[in-house]
């Protein structure tokens, strides 16, 4: 778990990147054609944000903001992730 300059938990999203807890809404793959849709709709928008670094997109996140992030991490480990800091707490 890592604390933020505002003492709010991140957690990471691969290659550095690293998001707030509390303005997740849901993590899924990107696999089924609602979601692909839904990153296409991003995408044009301009609130799709590319954590990938090149490689396969294995997750996407969808935050409260509207924004969506694709990140090559597996759903389970950003999950995972999650589940520790709110065991922390």
């Amino acid at each position: 778990m890592l604390k933020n300059n505002q003492g709010l938990d991140a957690f990471n999203l691969g290659f550095g990147n690293r998001i707030r807890d509390n303005t997740i809404i849901a993590i899924v793959s990107p696999s089924s054609l609602p979601i692909k849709r839904l990153i296409k709709n991003a995408q044009e928008k301009g609130v799709l944000a590319d954590y990938t670094q090149g490689r396969l997109c294995r997750s996407v996140v969808i935050k409260s903001t509207g924004s969506v992030i694709l990140s090559a991490i597996q759903p389970d480990t950003i999950a995972g992730s999650s589940e520790r800091i709110a065991k922390q707490k």
